[in-house]
């Protein structure tokens, strides 16, 4: 007969353990129960301080100085926004936030010696409260290294710029770290009473593939316009209000098979979107006429009809 007792697993005796601890015990006693009190009210009152300085922050903000790097049209409850660098500046003079053994990084390439990338360390000071903060720029962020539809050569590049963008990444980090800028729901703005119009918007912006120079000459039509047959594959849509008339707008990106972007601008009930969706949903293909336009954000291809249908 065998009268070993039964193996008891790790994690039985771990919860056998605890089960113990918890029923032995103590309470407690009167000047822990003070400590515990005194926290709270710590907390609550820290709370409130934290309340008043976003407050007084929010009331001292321009036209952009907020940064909402989701697309306009998602969700209310998922729209964050972060301090930009210029307010982050303006904010460490008006508090009187200190700044301390700054340290310049060295230039980084990447791997394939085709970029690089500046950094900047230093740690900031707000009361008795110091945090480590590190900032990064380099010739890969779009801001710098990329234009009209593509990357710039790197010679193109102003690496002074860089330079200087890496450094006020580092105070921008640390303002925020310091006073929790970071990811701040729009809805709690705008309770604060900042107009949420002036946000600026940095979404993840599919830029589309450009077309080429023999692409467009197949596609040339009358009166400087193109015809092209396209298999839409997903459309989104963006509404936003023009800057010089105030004027509300609404528009369509159409993405085709091929990775070309093409605008429509259009309301929810016109023909030509509804014939576009119905063609997304069907993978069929579809006959556009759309015109090119370029500028300083490059260029763009704006639809004007969809199978012979025009709208005004």
């Amino acid at each position: 007969m065998n009268t070993d007792k039964p193996e008891v697993s790790d994690a039985e005796e771990a919860e056998a353990i605890d089960e113990k601890a918890l029923i032995e015990q103590a309470p407690f006693k009167e000047d822990g129960m003070d400590t515990v009190i005194a926290v709270a009210q710590k907390m609550e009152a820290y709370s409130k301080a934290m309340d008043t300085i976003l407050n007084a922050i929010v009331k001292r903000s321009y036209a952009g100085d907020w940064v909402c790097h989701s697309r306009e049209t998602d969700p209310e409850d998922k729209k964050k926004a972060n301090i930009g660098a210029a307010a982050a500046e303006r904010i460490a003079t008006f508090l009187g936030i200190q700044e301390r053994t700054w340290t310049a990084g060295t230039k980084e390439w990447s791997d394939d010696h085709k970029h690089y990338t500046y950094s900047y360390e230093a740690d900031f000071g707000f009361k008795n409260r110091w945090v480590h903060a590190i900032g990064r720029a380099g010739t890969r962020d779009k801001f710098f290294g990329f234009a009209k539809g593509q990357w710039k050569p790197l010679e193109e590049v102003q690496e002074d710029h860089i330079r200087t963008a890496a450094f006020r990444a580092c105070r921008k980090e640390g303002v925020r770290l310091l006073l929790g800028l970071r990811s701040i729901p729009i809805r709690k703005l705008t309770e604060l009473g900042y107009d949420a119009s002036k946000i600026n918007y940095a979404g993840f912006e599919d830029k589309g593939r450009l077309l080429s120079d023999e692409e467009k000459k197949k596609t040339e039509g009358e009166a400087g316009t193109h015809i092209k047959n396209i298999l839409p594959m997903r459309m989104e849509m963006t509404k936003g209000k023009s800057k010089t008339t105030g004027k509300d707008w609404q528009r369509w990106d159409v993405f085709d098979k091929e990775g070309v972007k093409y605008a429509l601008f259009a309301g929810d009930e016109s023909r030509r979107v509804k014939k576009l969706q119905d063609c997304v949903e069907q993978k069929t293909s579809v006959t556009i006429r759309f015109v090119i336009q370029k500028g300083s954000y490059g260029e763009a291809y704006q639809i004007t009809t969809v199978e012979g249908v025009e709208e005004k």
